[in-house]
């Protein structure tokens, strides 16, 4: 009888082992068999694959991923939300272990890394698709004038996202800006400035004089961008150096000054007069050109009985180098003038000196002939 008990009892507990498993058991799961750390990872892993661009590109490589994503979060959810926790814990335990968390204390750490490894590859990926769609950098525009590259970068009108007729206007303006820029250089190497004079002499030879001019008009121009006074008889006040252009601006004065003072010759006066002069001459009829927005604008002003407004300020004349000029002609002329008054009675002196030697040679020579005429009677 206990032999016929134990029998049925074992063959029980062998039905209730191998007989079929209900349909929602872990086992006829399509991801049943993963453990915990397991499923998340195939879960994040499976979320980048899907949107990696080979994907997106190709319509059947998504929908499987799209399918095995909403399996995998199928399963998570049916783990975490219609399981009871006995449940749970019982398939925790026929899984192994190894599925729960607080039995391995590696899962944890192995989801971290995995999760640290994806990581990295989506923000490669993203990486290479920003570079992929980003412009490559172009190579620094050269200018062909001396313009500096604070006052009017040359790279925006050489860009080629910028509209042509964008691109014709900032040419012009361009033309404009370098004009008045030798104009200031000359003007400035003519009638310096007290701060100028910290540069030195403008050299005589033409490249340091175009450097010395080219430094000192970039030098007017930054101090007029900052408003500093003229009574500050630096070029770069040291509190602007700090800044890069000031930096810079301020080592170009060093190398001017360095270099004019130990060049030997040096431009005068009048001829810088002159070449400021020819600069103005040249410069004077330099606008930019006109263009359908100004004279939309001069239209509205006309309108409104206003007066319209030149797109660039008209040349005005330079009374003080004409009278600069002027004056130092007039100093050459009467120092020209004073030359020769005094060298005017040394020549006369040396004439009638020479006239004087010439009639006493005469005279001596004369008397050695009566002489010698006479020596002739007395023989």
């Amino acid at each position: 009888m206990a032999e016929a008990e134990a029998g049925a009892r074992a063959a029980r507990e062998a039905v209730a082992v191998h007989r079929p498993k209900a349909a929602d058991h872990w086992t006829n799961r399509r991801y049943g068999k993963l453990t915990d750390a397991e499923l998340e990872r195939r879960i994040f892993t499976t979320r980048f694959t899907a949107r990696e661009t080979s994907s997106i590109n190709d319509p059947a490589v998504a929908r499987r991923a799209h399918q095995q994503l909403r399996a995998l979060q199928d399963e998570h959810r049916i783990r975490n939300e219609q399981l009871k926790e006995s449940q749970r814990a019982a398939e925790t335990a026929e899984r192994g272990g190894r599925s729960a968390y607080g039995k391995n204390p590696a899962a944890g750490a192995n989801t971290q890394r995995a999760w640290g490894h994806e990581t990295i590859a989506a923000r490669a990926r993203a990486e290479e698709r920003l570079r992929t769609l980003t412009p490559r950098p172009t190579t620094p525009v050269q200018a062909s004038d001396r313009l500096p590259e604070w006052l009017a970068p040359a790279g925006a009108a050489a860009s080629p996202y910028l509209p042509r007729p964008w691109k014709e206007e900032l040419s012009a303006r361009r033309e404009v800006l370098a004009a008045r820029f030798d104009e200031r250089g000359h003007l400035l190497a003519a009638t310096p400035p007290e701060w100028a004079q910290e540069l030195g002499p403008v050299p005589a030879r033409p490249d340091a004089a175009q450097q010395w001019r080219d430094t000192a008009a970039s030098i007017e121009l930054f101090r007029a961008r900052y408003n500093v006074p003229e009574t500050e008889d630096t070029p770069v006040p040291e509190r602007f150096r700090n800044d890069e252009i000031g930096q810079q601006l301020h080592a170009q004065a060093v190398t001017v000054s360095k270099r004019s003072h130990a060049l030997p010759e040096h431009a005068t006066d009048q001829d810088l007069t002159l070449d400021a002069l020819a600069a103005v001459e040249r410069s004077k009829d330099t606008h930019a050109p006109e263009s359908p927005a100004q004279r939309a604008t001069d239209g509205d002003r006309q309108a409104n009985a206003q007066e319209p407004t030149a797109i660039t300020p008209a040349q005005t004349e330079k009374p003080r180098l004409r009278s600069r000029l002027e004056k130092i002609t007039a100093e050459r002329n009467a120092a020209r003038l004073a030359a020769q008054q005094e060298a005017q009675p040394q020549t006369e002196g040396t004439a009638a000196q020479k006239e004087a030697a010439k009639q006493q040679a005469e005279r001596t020579a004369a008397q050695a002939r009566q002489k010698q005429h006479d020596q002739g009677r007395e023989l």
